[in-house]
């Protein structure tokens, strides 16, 4: 029994490092997209002041 619960632990350990990275990768990605829109706003911007 004692073998079966550590195995179940380290499965949900390996499971939450899984998903802590794919949650870095996804914060990754919608930090580019961020600054991606705002550099087409900063663009924008511009070209209405001219």
């Amino acid at each position: 029994m004692r073998s079966l619960q550590n195995f179940q632990g380290k499965t949900v350990a390996k499971n939450l490092v899984q998903m802590d990275s794919k949650y870095k990768y996804l914060k990754g990605e919608i930090t580019v997209l961020e600054w991606k829109m705002n550099f087409e706003i900063l663009k924008l911007s511009s070209n209405s002041n001219v």
